[in-house]
C-alpha cells in the first residue's frame, strides 16, 4: 500500500514537472542522479577510451584472415571466474583453440576498462590479448577474449538489491516477472479511470532521471508469448514493440502491460541498458548472429530481455523464474558481459579548449598551446592547414588535411616566417544522430518496456583561432668585394649576443640578387648578424654586423667577399739505377724513383675560368696561362690562379726519360676546388712519373747451311763499359756477364735485363744449339739516350751456326789376306759400297723434319785404289755401311757394318768415324780323273801317279811380258801354253789366315782321281808336270774359277776319246741372284762353228724336231740330245714374264755409278745397257757335270734376266708469283686518275670535299710454274712380290713390299719435278705431306701403277702431273668508335708492304713500306682489301681519318707469312678504333646551375639539324662531332617547368680527345603578385593568396606581405585568387592573368576593397510607434570630433548615411575600429529633444561582408503633458500561479475522495 502510495505521489511529481514548462517564471525542480547511474555511465567511458588505447601494433584476426590457412585461424572462448578462483591468465590457454604446429600462441596483457590489470580476487570484466604468429610466415595478428570474474554468492545478491527493487518470485507465477496484479492497485486505476484521472509513473528509482528527460506519446504492442526454454526457467515474456521498434519488459519480476497508447521517456542515465538495446537482439548493432549464432530469434530474444531487464533493475529482478542451472547453460551472464563490454553507441557531441590561442617560439619555429577535442572518438573533424602549418599529436605529424577524432589532444607548429592571424572556420562533426534509450512507464504495477531510437540532432562543431607572433625583417645583400656581383649561396645566421653564440635563426641563402631575408620575432633590438658559410669559392667573412630591430620593417644589411684562389705544383719522377742484385750472368738492375729536374710543362685553361662571382671571365678555355719547369727537387708551382679546371701538358721530359705517347697519356687536368670557406688558398697537384724507354736486345739464331731459325743456343749478355749507379759507384765491372738468353723455337734469344741508358754491352755465343759449331762472332752496341720520344730502343743481331756435320771412312780389306791384297783375279777395287740411315736421320734444325727415312740409301761409292770409300758431308745420326756390288772375283757381303756419328761438342766441326770391311773371294776346286783308253775298251783304265801343277795365268812371267800372247788375240785357250816353260814361274797361291799359300804339285791316286785345293777367283792354266811311263803327257787345260762353291767343279775326263755333253740352262734372276720359278723362258741354241740353230728330237709327249727350247717349272732345262765340243751361244727368244729379255736391259746410273735395279731411289738415269747373248766353247777342258745315274757330261749355263722395273715421274705445278704492276702505271688508271683530278678539283672549290679517288698501288700476277718442295709419301697399294718366285721357308712368297708399306719419299726440286727409280712392278698411291711453297696442301691420295710392257720394255716410265691451288690471303678492316662500338664509314687506309716482296726468281717487285692499295670502310665500318697479295709481312696505317675523329697514327703489323698448309685463305683482320671528339652539352638553370630537364636542343651546322634531344638529369654527350662552328640551339623550352627559351650558343668542336664542354642557361618565369590596398596603394599584409591553373589545382599559395615574387611558373593561364582576406577588407574578385615566355618579370595586380559602413536610423513616436519625419541627426568622429554625416528622417522615420569608413587603415593592414558619436541636433517640433549621444562602431564580421550595416531604433516621446495619474509599470503577475494552486488543491480532494471510498470498501470486506 506504502508503494502504491509512493508511486502515486511519484505520478503526481512527474504531471506538475511536466506541467513546468508552461510557467514563464523561473520554477526550477532539481533532482540528484542515482550513484548506480552516475557508475555506470563513467566506467563506460572509460572502457572506451581503454578500448581505444588497447589497439597494439599487430592487426586484428579481421585485418589478415584472407592471408591466412584454415589452420592458422586461432578461436578464443571467453573465461568465467569467481573472486578467489586460481587462474594463470599467462600460461592457462584454456578455450583458446589453436593448432601448436602451425601457430605459436603468446600472452600479451589482461587489463579491466580502467587499466588494473588482471587480478582474480578482484570482480570484474578483464580483456585479455594474445599474439598469434603463424609458423609458415603468415601475418601475425592479435586476439582478445575476456576474463569474467563475479562476486560471490552473498555480494552477488547484495548488488542485486542496489541494482532494482527486490522483488521475489510468487508462487504460482507462470508469467516472466508478471506475478498476479495488486487487486487494491487496481481498483485505484479503476477509480481513478472512473473519475477520469490517468498518471503515467515509472519507478521510485527513475522518477528524478525522468525529470530532466524528453518525453514522447508511443504505442505499445504487446505480441505472443514467449516461454522460457524449460531448462532455462519457468517464466514467460511477450513479444514487445514500440512504434513498430522491438522492445523488451525490463522488469521480470512484474505483469507485462497491455497493448496501449503510452508515454516514454528518454532514459540516459544506464549506459549498459543503452548498449543492451543497441547490441542485443534487434537493435541497430545487433550481434546475437554471431555471439548467439546456434540460437533461434526467439531464445536470442529472451535472452536480450533478461540482459535488458538486469541493466535496468538487478540480478535478482532480471533472474526472476529462472534456474541457475539454466543460466550457466545459455551463459547469460557471459551474455551479458559480452554486451556490457562493447563500446558505447555513438554520439554527436563535441567541444574544443581552447578556442584561441597565441603561438611562441620553440626550437626555432612557432608553436601553439595544446587543445583538446572532447566528443566521441568515432566522430572527428576534418581541418585543411594551411601552407607551412604543421599538425602534431603525439608521435603523428601532418600537413595539409587532416582528420582529428574525439579524445585527441594536438598543437599546431609553424616557421618563424608565419605570421598573421589564422581562424579555423567551422568544423563539423561527422555524426548527426545519436542512439538513446526510451522507457515506457506502463504504471498499475507493470512491467516498464525499454526500447532504442535514434534522434537526429544538429552536427557538433568547433572553431578556434590562431595568432602567430609579431615579427621583423632582416635582410642581407652578399656582394663580390673585388667585382661587386652580387653572389648567391652565402648563408647567415642572426644571434642574440654580441659574441654570435647564441643562435636565433639561420637565414636562407642569398639567391641569385645576392640577397635575403627572414622574419623574426622582434624580442629584442638590436641582433647580431654573421656569416655561417659563404657562396662556393669565397673566403668567410668573420666579421660581425648589428642590426636594429623595427616590427614591422625591414632592415637591410650589405656585406661583401673575397674570392679564393689557388696554385698549381706540377712534380715529375722517374727512376734512376740504385743497384744491382743477383749473381754473375742472372743480374737484376735495382732503379726507385727519384726527382728529375728540367721538365717543361705548358699550363692551359681547360675551360672558360671565371670569377667566383660567375660573371667576370678571367681566360677563354685553351688559352695559355704560363710555362713551367721542374727544378732540382723535380718540382714547379705556378703564381695564384682563379679556381678552374686547367690543363697541364708536358712539353719535354727530363733527359733519360720518355714523354708520354698520346696527348692523354702528357696531359693532366687539375681542378683548383673551393677549399672550403676558412682556407686562404686553395692547391692543386699534377704529379708526373716518366718512364724510362723500353730496352729490347734479341739476337736470331740461325742455321748456316739451310737459314732455318735454331732453338738451344745460349748466349751471353756482357758490359763492354764499367756500369755505374746514379750515385757514380761502379756496380758492374766491364765483361762481366749479365744474363744469359736461351733462342726459342723462333731462334729468338731474348735478354730481359733492364739494363740502363748510356753504358756499352755486347752479346756472344755460350753454348751452340744442339749438333751445330758454336759461333765467334761478337755483336757489340751502345745504349745512348736519343730524345724523349724514342720509347723503346732495339738491338737485334743475327748468329749463324754450321751444323756439325760427319764423315765415315771405310776400308776394304780380304777376309783371308787381312789386307787390301786380292786373290787370284779377283779385284779388290771398284766394289761398290752403300752407306744407309740405321734410323730417321733428322735435319739438325729440327724443323725440316727428316732427311733420311730408316734403311734409306744415302749416299754410295767405290773403293778406291789404296782400298777406302770416304763418305762425306753427313747428317749426324746411325748409319751402316753395305757392299751393293762386289768387286770382281768377290762374292757381295751381307754384312751391314753399323756406325754412328754423333754429337762431340760444339768444338768439334766433323765427326769422323771409321769401318773396316772385309771381302771374301770366290773360291772352288776342280777335279780331274785320269784314264787311258784307246777308245775301243769296253773300260777304262785308271792312271795313278800322274802330277800336274796349277799357275794363275795373269801371274806368268810370258804373260806379264807380254811374250806369251792369246792365239785367238784375246783371250788364252789351252793350246796357247802347250810348250810354255813353267819353271821360272810361280804355281798359284792363296791365302789361309794372313799367309800365302802356294798350290804343289798335285797327283792322281789309284783311281786316276785328283781334287785341287780351292782356288781363289781367276783363270788358270794345268799342265801335266809328271806324267806316269809309258803315257802319253796330257795337253795343258784351262780351270775358270768363277764361282765360289764347296763343291769342286765337275769332273774333267782326261782320254783320247772326242766328248759330248748336254746343255743345263738355268734361269736367274739378276737383282735377287735366285732362280726363276714357276716362270718359263725359251732359248734358241746357235751353233757358232756349223752357223746354224740346233735342232733336237723330242719324244715326249710326241716325237717332234724342236729349235726352241723352255725352262721348266723348277727354272732350268736340260737339252734332250748331245753336242759336241764346239762354241755355242744361247739366245733367249722368250724371258720369263716381269723380266727385261738379254739385250733390252738398262742401267740406272748417279754420277758414274750403277744403283742396283732392286733398289729404289730417287735418283740417277737410265741408260741402255744391252747384255749380249751367252757364247761358250765346250770342249775338254770345260767345267761339267757328270751325272751320276747316267753318266751324261753336262755343261751349266746360268742365264741372268733383270727385272723390268718402274719410274715415277712428278710435275708438280701451281701459280707463281710474276710480277707487280703499279695501278697508277695502268693505261685505264691514268685516264680515270686524270677525270678525278680535274673532278675532285672543281668538287673541292663547291663542297670542299673530294668526289673521286685516285687509283694507285700495285696488281700482282702469278704465272703457273713448278712447285719447289713439295714433299710426297709414296706406299703400296697392293702387296708387291719378288717376280723370282721364290718361297721362305713356310712356302710363302718372299713379299718386297706389304699393303700400305711406305715405299720412299719424293721432294720436288726446282722446276717442280720430282722422279723415283726402280718401282718393281704393281700398283702404287701417293700422299702430298708438304704442298711447297704457297701452295695448299692437297690431301686426296692419288693412285698410279707400274705395268709390265714386254720383255723389250726394260722401264715403265710413269709421269704425273699434279696442280695445287695456291693460297690465298685477305685482309679486312674494321674500323670503331672507341667510345660507342659503332662501325666507322668512310675511314681511308693504305696497305703497305713491311718488307721487299721478291717474286719466283727472287727478284725485288714491290720495295719495303710501298703502298700496296687504299680503300675506305664501309657502312659496316668494314674494308676489304682488294690484291691479289703475295706471302709476306704487311702492315695497315690510316692514311685519311673521319671527320669528328683523332687521327689514328699507330701501325697494325700483318703477318701473311706461309706456315700451314692445310688452310685455303689466311684471312688477317683488325679491329681499329678511333677516339671521337667528345663534346658535352649542358642544359642548366640560369641561377641554380642545375640541370634542366625536358628542353628539346638542337645542334645546327649551316642551319642544318645535326643532331637533337630532350634534356634530362645529366649532361648530354654527343661523339664524332666534326671540327667546326656550330650552333646549340633550344627549339622547345620546358615550359611546364617555368622555364623560357635560351639564346642560341655558338660554340666550335675542335679536333681534340679532351671533353669540350658547351652550356646553354635557361632563364624561367618570374611573375610578381601584388596585393594592395584600392584606396592607398599600399601593399597589404596577411592575405591569403592562391594562384589556380586552368585545371583547378592550386599551384602556389601564401599570405601577403611585400610584394610575392613566383619564379617557375609554367606558362599559361592562371586565376589569382583571394582565399580569405585580412581584417578590414573584403575577398577581391579574381584576377586572370597569363604567364608569357620570357624571362622578364611579368606583374600582376589584385586590389582589395575596404569594408564600409552604413548608419540606419529608424525614428518612431514612443508611445505610438509612429514614424517621425525630419528629425535631424548628426555624426561625428569621436576621437576627432570630425562630423561625418548628418542625416534627416524622412517620410517613413529612415535615414541611412553614405558609405562610411569603419576603422583606420595604415600599411595595408586594418589597425583599429573607428567610434562614432550619434547626436539628434533637431529634433521633431512637440518631441523631447532627446539629450543621449549613442556610439556607433561597425565591427568587422568577415571577408564576405563588404558593407556593414547598423540600424539604430530611436523613439522619441512627444514633449509631457501634466497630469495627476501616472501609469504602473513593471506588473509581472504570472496567471499560472493561481491555477497551479488550483490544480493541488484538486488533486489533494481527488485523493480525499479516493481514501475515503478504499475505506469503506476495506470496511465491507472485513464485514
Amino acid at each position: 500500500m506504502k508503494i502504491n502510495k509512493n508511486r502515486f505521489l511519484a505520478g503526481a511529481m512527474a504531471l506538475l514537472i511536466g506541467c513546468s514548462t508552461l510557467f514563464n517564471a523561473g520554477v526550477t525542480v532539481s533532482a540528484a542522479e542515482t550513484s548506480d547511474g552516475v557508475t555506470v555511465e563513467t566506467s563506460i567511458q572509460e572502457t572506451t577510451v581503454e578500448t581505444e588505447g588497447m589497439a597494439e601494433e599487430l592487426p586484428e584476426l579481421s585485418d589478415v584472415l584472407d592471408m591466412l590457412d584454415a589452420d592458422e585461424i586461432v578461436t578464443a572462448e571467453d573465461i568465467v571466474l569467481t573472486v578467489g578462483d586460481v587462474f594463470d591468465e599467462e600460461s592457462d590457454l584454456t578455450g583458446i583453440i589453436f593448432d601448436d604446429s602451425k601457430v605459436k600462441v603468446t600472452f600479451k596483457d589482461a587489463e579491466d576498462q580502467n587499466g588494473q590489470k588482471f587480478d582474480s580476487s578482484v570482480a570484474g570484466t578483464y580483456h585479455a590479448v594474445y599474439c598469434v604468429e603463424p609458423t609458415s610466415g603468415h601475418p601475425s595478428y592479435q586476439i582478445t577474449r575476456r576474463i569474467i570474474v563475479n562476486e560471490t554468492e552473498a555480494e552477488t545478491q547484495g548488488q542485486q538489491d542496489q541494482g532494482g527493487n527486490d522483488n521475489t518470485k510468487e508462487d504460482g507465477s507462470d508469467e516472466d516477472g508478471e506475478a498476479d496484479p495488486d487487486p487494491e492497485a487496481e481498483e485505484i486505476i479503476e477509480e481513478m479511470m472512473e473519475d477520469g484521472v490517468f498518471l503515467s509513473v515509472v519507478p521510485a528509482t527513475t522518477a528524478l532521471m525522468t525529470a530532466r528527460s524528453t518525453s514522447q506519446s508511443v504505442s505499445l504492442h504487446k505480441g505472443d508469448p514467449l516461454y522460457y526454454p524449460s531448462d532455462l526457467g519457468s517464466y514467460l515474456t511477450c513479444q514487445f514493440t514500440v512504434n513498430g521498434k522491438v522492445a523488451y519488459c525490463i522488469e521480470s519480476n512484474k505483469t507485462s502491460p497491455p497493448s496501449a497508447d503510452y508515454v516514454a521517456n528518454i532514459y540516459e542515465s544506464n549506459l549498459n541498458l543503452q548498449k543492451v538495446l543497441y547490441y542485443g537482439y534487434g537493435g541497430p548493432g545487433d550481434l546475437t548472429g554471431t555471439y548467439l549464432k546456434q540460437y533461434d530469434t526467439s531464445v536470442r530474444y529472451i535472452l536480450t530481455h533478461l540482459a535488458a531487464s538486469y541493466a535496468y533493475a538487478g540480478e535478482s529482478v532480471a533472474f526472476t523464474g529462472c534456474y541457475e542451472s539454466g543460466i550457466q547453460k545459455y551463459g547469460v551472464r557471459e551474455y551479458i558481459s559480452y554486451l556490457f563490454g562493447q563500446d558505447a553507441p555513438p554520439t554527436a557531441a563535441i567541444s574544443l579548449s581552447p578556442t584561441t590561442t597565441k603561438a611562441y617560439e620553440d626550437g626555432g619555429v612557432q608553436r601553439t598551446e595544446v587543445f583538446k577535442l572532447t566528443g566521441d572518438t568515432r566522430n572527428y573533424v576534418t581541418l585543411t592547414l594551411p601552407k607551412n602549418v604543421t599538425y602534431h599529436s603525439g608521435s603523428t605529424t601532418k600537413t595539409g588535411s587532416v582528420k582529428i577524432y574525439g579524445g585527441t589532444s594536438f598543437y599546431f607548429s609553424a616557421p618563424m616566417t608565419v605570421t598573421g592571424t589564422w581562424k579555423s572556420g567551422t568544423l563539423s562533426g561527422q555524426i548527426g544522430s545519436q542512439w538513446k534509450t526510451l522507457v515506457v512507464s506502463t504504471g498499475n504495477g507493470d512491467q516498464d518496456i525499454g526500447y532504442g531510437d535514434f534522434y537526429e540532432e544538429a552536427n557538433g562543431s568547433v572553431n578556434f583561432t590562431v595568432t602567430w607572433m609579431e615579427l621583423a625583417k632582416v635582410k642581407v645583400t652578399k656582394k663580390d668585394d673585388a667585382t661587386g656581383v652580387n653572389l648567391a649561396g652565402a648563408v647567415f645566421g642572426i644571434y642574440s649576443d654580441k659574441g654570435c653564440t647564441n643562435l636565433i635563426t639561420k637565414m636562407p641563402e642569398t639567391d641569385a640578387q645576392g640577397a635575403t631575408e627572414v622574419q623574426i620575432p622582434k624580442t629584442q633590438s638590436t641582433v647580431y648578424l654573421k656569416e655561417i658559410s659563404v657562396p662556393q669559392g669565397y673566403k668567410l667573412n668573420t666579421s660581425s654586423f648589428n642590426v636594429a630591430l623595427v616590427a614591422g620593417e625591414t632592415t637591410s644589411v650589405a656585406v661583401t667577399n673575397q674570392e679564393q684562389k689557388g696554385k698549381i705544383t706540377v712534380r715529375k719522377n722517374g727512376e734512376v739505377l740504385k743497384g744491382v742484385t743477383g749473381t754473375e750472368g742472372n743480374l737484376n738492375f735495382v732503379y726507385e724513383n727519384a726527382s728529375y729536374a728540367g721538365a717543361k710543362y705548358t699550363v692551359y685553361a681547360a675551360e672558360d675560368i671565371y670569377s667566383q662571382d660567375k660573371v667576370t671571365k678571367i681566360h677563354n678555355a685553351g688559352d695559355v696561362v704560363t710555362q713551367l719547369e721542374t727544378g732540382t727537387d723535380g718540382s714547379s708551382t705556378t703564381a695564384e690562379l682563379y679556381l678552374g679546371t686547367y690543363k697541364i701538358v708536358e712539353q719535354q721530359a727530363p733527359y733519360g726519360l720518355v714523354i708520354g705517347k698520346t696527348a692523354e697519356e702528357r696531359t693532366q687536368n687539375v681542378t683548383l676546388t673551393y677549399a672550403g670557406q676558412t682556407v686562404e688558398l686553395a692547391t692543386g697537384e699534377a704529379s708526373y712519373t716518366n718512364a724510362r724507354p723500353d730496352i729490347s736486345v734479341k739476337v736470331v739464331k740461325r742455321s748456316a747451311n739451310d737459314d732455318v731459325t735454331l732453338e738451344g743456343a745460349v748466349f751471353g749478355l756482357y758490359a763492354e763499359s764499367d756500369i755505374s749507379s746514379y750515385d757514380g759507384n761502379v756496380i758492374v765491372s766491364k765483361g762481366t756477364l749479365i744474363e744469359q738468353a736461351v733462342s726459342d723455337v723462333d731462334g729468338n734469344a731474348v735478354f730481359k735485363a733492364d739494363i740502363p741508358l748510356g753504358f756499352q754491352y755486347s752479346v756472344q755465343e755460350i753454348q751452340a744449339p744442339d749438333l751445330y759449331y758454336m759461333s765467334d762472332a761478337v755483336y757489340n752496341f751502345t745504349y745512348e739516350y736519343k730524345d724523349d720520344s724514342t720509347y723503346k730502343y732495339t738491338f737485334e743481331n743475327e748468329f749463324k751456326n754450321e751444323e756439325v756435320r760427319g764423315e765415315i771412312h771405310v776400308n776394304k780389306i780380304d777376309k783371308d789376306s787381312q789386307d787390301f791384297i786380292a786373290q787370284g783375279d779377283a779385284k779388290m777395287v771398284g766394289a761398290k759400297y752403300g752407306l744407309y740411315a740405321a734410323e730417321d736421320i733428322q735435319y739438325p734444325n729440327k724443323k725440316s723434319g727428316t732427311v733420311y727415312r730408316k734403311d734409306q740409301l744415302v749416299a754410295q761409292g767405290q773403293i778406291s785404289g789404296e782400298g777406302t770409300i770416304d763418305f762425306t758431308d753427313l747428317y749426324l745420326g746411325s748409319y751402316y755401311v753395305k757392299e751393293l756390288e762386289p768387286a770382281e772375283g768377290y762374292l757381295l757381303d751381307e754384312t751391314a757394318y753399323p756406325v754412328t756419328v754423333d754429337y762431340e761438342g760444339q768444338e768439334v766441326k766433323i765427326v769422323h768415324r771409321y769401318v773396316t770391311v772385309k771381302e771374301t773371294v770366290k773360291k772352288q776346286a776342280f777335279q780331274l780323273i785320269k784314264i787311258s783308253e784307246d777308245g775301243e775298251q769296253t773300260e777304262t783304265d785308271l792312271v795313278e801317279g800322274a802330277g800336274f801343277k796349277v799357275f794363275l795365268i795373269s801371274s806368268l812371267a810370258g804373260v806379264k811380258d807380254g811374250n806369251l800372247k792369246p792365239g785367238n788375240g784375246s783371250t788364252y785357250s789351252a793350246d796357247d801354253f802347250i810348250g810354255y816353260d813353267y819353271s821360272g814361274d810361280e804355281t798359284a797361291s792363296y791365302y789361309e789366315n794372313g799367309k800365302k799359300v802356294n798350290v804343289p804339285e798335285l797327283f792322281t791316286d789309284s783311281t786316276g782321281y785328283l781334287s785341287s785345293p780351292e782356288l781363289p777367283y781367276g783363270e788358270y792354266v794345268v799342265f801335266e808336270s809328271t806324267t806316269p811311263e809309258n803315257l802319253k803327257n796330257v795337253n795343258p787345260f784351262i780351270v775358270h774359277i768363277t764361282e765360289d762353291s764347296r763343291e769342286p767343279q765337275v769332273w774333267r775326263v782326261f782320254d783320247d776319246r772326242p766328248l759330248q755333253f748336254y746343255f743345263k740352262i738355268v734361269k736367274k734372276d739378276a737383282q735377287t741372284q735366285e732362280i726363276v720359278l714357276n716362270n718359263s723362258a725359251s732359248y734358241k741354241i746357235y751353233d757358232v762353228d756349223a752357223g746354224e740353230y740346233v735342232e733336237m728330237i723330242v719324244r715326249y709327249p710326241k716325237k717332234e724336231t724342236v729349235s726352241i727350247f723352255q725352262t721348266n717349272e723348277e727354272g732350268y732345262l736340260i737339252t734332250p740330245e748331245q753336242l759336241k765340243c764346239g762354241t755355242y751361244r744361247i739366245e733367249e727368244v722368250q724371258a720369263p714374264s716381269s723380266y727385261v729379255v738379254a739385250g733390252f736391259e738398262n742401267a740406272l746410273v748417279s754420277d758414274g755409278i750403277e744403283i742396283p735395279l732392286n733398289e729404289v731411289t730417287a735418283g740417277g738415269e737410265y741408260q741402255s745397257a744391252g747384255k749380249a747373248a751367252i757364247t761358250i766353247t765346250v770342249d775338254s777342258n770345260t767345267v761339267h757335270q757328270v751325272e751320276e745315274e747316267t753318266g751324261k757330261f753336262i755343261v751349266v749355263v746360268e742365264q741372268y734376266n733383270d727385272e723390268a722395273v718402274g719410274s715415277l715421274t712428278l710435275n708438280k705445278q701451281g701459280e707463281k708469283l710474276k710480277e707487280a704492276v703499279k695501278v697508277e702505271d695502268q693505261f685505264l688508271s691514268k685516264v680515270k686518275n686524270s677525270v678525278a683530278s680535274v673532278v675532285n678539283a672543281v668538287s673541292e672549290f663547291i663542297t670542299g670535299e673530294e668526289a673521286m679517288d685516285i687509283s694507285s698501288g700495285y696488281e700482282f700476277s702469278y704465272e703457273m710454274g713448278g712447285i719447289k718442295g713439295a714433299e710426297f709419301a709414296v706406299y703400296a697399294k697392293e702387296t708387291i712380290y719378288t717376280p723370282d718366285g721364290q718361297t721362305d721357308a713356310e712356302g710363302n712368297r718372299i713379299v718386297r713390299y706389304n699393303e700400305n708399306d711406305l715405299v720412299a719419299t719424293l721432294i720436288t726440286g726446282t722446276d717442280g719435278k720430282a722422279v723415283l727409280n726402280n718401282l718393281p712392278i704393281g700398283k702404287y698411291y701417293l700422299v702430298e705431306e708438304k704442298a711447297g711453297q704457297n701452295c695448299i696442301l692437297d690431301t686426296e691420295a692419288k693412285e698410279f701403277e707400274i705395268k709390265y710392257n714386254g720383255q723389250e720394255v726394260a722401264v715403265d716410265y710413269v709421269t704425273m702431273d699434279l696442280v695445287n691451288e695456291r693460297q690465298h690471303i685477305t685482309v679486312e678492316i674494321l674500323k670503331k668508335d672507341a667510345v660507342t662500338g659503332e662501325p666507322l664509314e668512310g675511314v681511308t687506309f693504305g696497305l703497305y708492304a713491311e718488307e721487299d716482296i721478291l717474286n719466283a726468281d727472287d727478284e725485288v717487285i714491290v720495295e719495303k713500306d710501298s703502298l700496296i692499295e687504299a680503300g675506305k670502310t664501309d657502312a659496316e665500318g668494314k674494308l676489304a682489301f682488294q690484291a691479289d697479295l703475295p706471302h709476306g709481312l704487311y702492315y695497315v696505317k690510316e692514311i685519311e681519318h673521319k671527320p669528328g675523329y683523332l687521327p689514328n697514327e699507330e701501325i697494325y703489323h700483318l703477318d701473311a707469312s706461309y706456315t700451314d698448309s692445310s688452310i685455303e685463305v689466311i684471312e688477317l683482320s683488325c679491329e681499329i678504333e678511333n677516339q671521337p671528339t667528345i663534346t658535352e652539352f649542358t642544359k642548366t638553370d640560369l641561377i641554380g646551375g642545375q640541370e634542366v630537364e625536358g628542353a628539346k636542343l638542337q645542334i645546327l651546322k649551316d642551319g642544318e639539324v645535326v643532331e637533337e634531344w630532350v634534356s634530362g638529369k645529366e649532361p648530354h654527350t654527343v661523339y664524332a662531332l666534326e671540327p667546326g662552328e656550330y650552333v646549340l640551339h633550344e627549339e622547345q623550352a620546358p615550359t611546364e617547368k617555368g622555364y623560357v627559351r635560351a639564346e642560341d650558343v655558338t660554340f666550335v668542336v675542335e679536333e681534340t680527345g679532351e671533353i669540350q664542354e658547351v652550356e646553354m642557361q635557361d632563364d624561367h618565369t618570374k611573375v610578381s603578385i601584388s596585393k594592395t590596398d584600392i584606396t592607398d596603394g599600399e601593399e597589404i599584409q596577411g592575405a591569403k593568396l592562391q594562384i589556380i591553373d586552368e585545371e583547378g589545382n592550386v599551384v602556389e599559395e601564401w599570405t601577403t606581405g611585400e610584394e610575392h615574387l613566383i619564379e617557375y611558373l609554367p606558362t599559361g593561364t592562371y586565376t589569382l585568387h583571394e582565399e580569405a582576406a585580412i581584417d578590414g577588407y573584403v575577398v577581391a574578385e579574381d584576377v586572370e592573368f597569363t604567364v608569357l615566355e620570357t624571362g622578364e618579370i611579368q606583374k600582376v595586380e589584385m586590389k582589395d576593397v575596404r569594408v564600409m559602413g552604413v548608419l540606419k536610423i529608424h525614428k518612431t513616436n514612443a508611445e505610438t510607434g509612429e514614424a517621425l519625419e525630419g528629425v535631424e541627426f548628426t555624426l561625428y568622429e569621436k576621437e576627432s570630433g570630425k562630423e561625418a554625416a548628418v542625416l534627416v528622417t524622412d517620410k517613413d522615420g529612415n535615414a541611412e548615411t553614405e558609405q562610411l569608413p569603419i576603422g583606420i587603415y595604415e600599411n595595408g593592414e586594418f589597425k583599429e575600429t573607428t567610434v562614432y558619436v550619434l547626436k539628434e541636433t533637431k529634433p521633431l517640433e512637440g518631441y523631447e529633444e532627446s539629450e543621449e549621444e549613442w556610439e556607433i562602431t561597425f565591427e568587422y564580421q568577415d571577408d564576405q561582408t563588404p558593407v556593414i550595416e547598423v540600424a539604430k531604433e530611436i523613439q522619441n516621446k512627444k514633449a509631457p503633458v501634466v497630469t495627476t495619474d501616472t501609469p504602473k509599470t513593471g506588473d509581472d503577475t504570472n496567471w499560472m500561479l493561481p491555477l497551479l494552486g488550483i490544480l493541488a488543491g484538486g488533486i489533494c480532494v481527488a485523493y480525499a475522495v479516493y481514501r475515503k471510498k478504499k475505506m469503506k470498501k476495506g470496511t465491507a470486506k472485513k464485514a
